[in-house]
């Protein structure tokens, strides 16, 4: 009996370590080398208070932690994900956010405008003389200390006269001074035709770099309408109320916020591609909102670290040309969505007759066209280069211009049309590496078809072809509707409860039904 005791005893004691190591797994979440922890309820909603407790040495010289103008700058985030991609907003510093190598070495460190508390702690522990806070309203300051000697604040120009209030902790009679407190930047305006602003660039910038950037929608009681220039931000939200949108990111900008105002993004409205060999940006996620129509031609082409994009419900138009986003995996397109679908994660007009765009990023070696699928997009499997062999389906038509352009590295390609289908310029300029692709790469084609792809004009330059037998291959299944949103007989939205319903399915059908209770 004794030892069952103990046993019980071992047992619970055992269950209560596991337990609170995933509790604490789940109230810390690590994101460019700081770490950060979720309220003490270790629950995960968006909009959570998240508090800053630690500042981590990655050990690499990855952005944002390079010297900035021969200057460490640590920028702090304004938010944060879990391994759920559940957003978290970042409104506080806490007390252990001092006392490590990294931070003491920093000469400037980057609040987000989120912030609305700092335990003025680190201040002892580092050599930071410059302090840049996006914050409109000055945040509370807990255990204040005496600034380093000459620190200055820059905050953005519209707050200069509220932090130097002798009300804020950050004033001139608070226990915590600076030597002064200057504007951040101010807008660089350019009147438009309707009478509206367009925002073109921050002017009398003087910190090198700043955490994050939230447009006004107007300025002096002028509405902004347009948004365009190079913003240096980790992070930037364009407010609603803007239509208008040409990448207002620069190099280190991370994360892109845009309204259900903005209803077309042009073309290539978030391009990167490499200059002097350097990856001009950083992105690595937009926040499309519902409202955007339209993706122009090439829009987020080259956005190297890219991993996050969702398409909305309202879009109807993708342009060719989403490619070579070597850290996007998957297309995520919402299910509500009438004109495009992602099957196995790669994009689809929704009749599923057209393949859009194969994501860069996609681990699989080998990939197979479903039957059905007509058309095969321009630029659409441009650097797919984990890819090593394609099989097309005998629906095939046509294949756009620069399918397979630059880094791909197809060993095999297999045809299953007796007649080859219509085939654009495979790739945007010849090369060597070009030459080196035909003569690699080997094209399998139906039995008793090779002449008739030997005399094609763009596949004849394929140094081998072999003939093989076809098998039948599935198609995929359109995508099956799903339910959308449901209102009761008032015509009102309803999420919860029970009763009798109208529900809208994603194909635009609506069906009565009575939900139960135990929905």
């Amino acid at each position: 009996m004794k030892k069952l005791y103990f046993f019980k005893k071992w047992c619970t004691l055992l269950i209560g370590l596991s337990l609170g190591l995933v509790a604490s797994a789940q109230t810390e979440i690590i994101q460019d080398g700081i770490r950060f922890t979720l309220k003490a309820d270790g629950t995960a909603e968006a909009g959570e208070v998240v508090t800053i407790t630690n500042y981590e040495n990655s050990g690499t010289d990855d952005e944002p932690w390079t010297p900035v103008d021969g200057e460490f700058t640590i920028v702090v985030p304004p938010y944060v994900y879990d391994a759920d991609g559940t957003c978290h907003t970042v409104t506080a510093i806490g007390d252990q956010f001092s006392w490590t190598d990294t931070l003491y070495r920093a000469s400037t460190i980057c609040f987000p405008s989120t912030l609305k508390q700092v335990d003025a702690t680190f201040l002892s522990s580092h050599s930071c003389y410059v302090i840049v806070c996006g914050a409109l309203e000055p945040p509370a300051i807990v255990n204040p200390h005496r600034c380093p000697p000459g620190m200055k604040l820059y905050v953005p120009s519209e707050s200069v006269n509220t932090y130097r209030s002798s009300e804020s902790d950050w004033g001139p009679y608070s226990t915590m001074r600076v030597r002064s407190v200057s504007s951040m930047y101010t807008y660089a305006t350019k009147a438009q035709a309707d009478g509206t602003l367009a925002i073109t660039s921050l002017a009398n910038f003087r910190p090198s770099f700043i955490s994050d950037v939230v447009f006004p929608d107007q300025i002096d009681g002028t509405a902004v309408t347009k948004i365009s220039g190079n913003i240096p931000a980790l992070s930037v939200t364009v407010p609603e109320g803007v239509t208008q949108y040409a990448s207002s990111i620069s190099y280190g900008t991370i994360e892109v916020r845009l309204p259900s105002t903005v209803k077309a993004l042009p073309k290539y409205s978030f391009y990167a591609y490499p200059y002097n060999g350097i990856r001009s940006r950083l992105l690595e996620r937009v926040f499309l909102s519902e409202g955007l129509d339209s993706i122009g031609e090439g829009a987020f082409s080259h956005c190297d670290h890219l991993k996050q994009l969702r398409i909305p419900s309202t879009v109807s138009f993708i342009g060719d040309g989403q490619s070579c986003l070597h850290a996007l995996e998957a297309f995520d397109v919402d299910e509500r969505n009438a004109y495009y679908v992602s099957r196995d994660g790669v994009l689809f007009t929704r009749d599923l007759t057209t393949l859009q765009q194969y994501p860069s990023g996609k681990t699989d070696i080998a990939y197979t066209v479903p039957e059905g699928v007509k058309t095969i997009a321009a630029w659409s499997l441009e650097d797919a280069r984990n890819l090593r062999s394609l099989r097309l389906p005998t629906t095939l038509d046509s294949i756009g211009d620069y399918a397979f352009n630059l880094d791909t590295l197809l060993t095999d390609i297999h045809f299953t049309t007796a007649e080859p289908p219509s085939v654009g310029r495979m790739f945007y300029s010849d090369t060597e590496h070009v030459d080196e692709f035909y003569a690699r790469c080997k094209l399998f084609v139906p039995i008793g078809a090779a002449a008739a792809y030997e005399q094609n004009a763009t596949l004849a330059r394929f140094s081998q072809v072999a003939e093989e037998q076809v098998d039948a291959v599935e198609a995929i299944s359109a995508a099956a509707p799903v339910p959308v949103v449901d209102y009761d007989l008032s015509g009102r939205r309803v999420k919860s409860g029970h009763g009798l319903i109208i529900r809208r399915m994603s194909d635009g059908t609506t069906h009565k039904l009575y939900r139960s209770r135990k929905h």
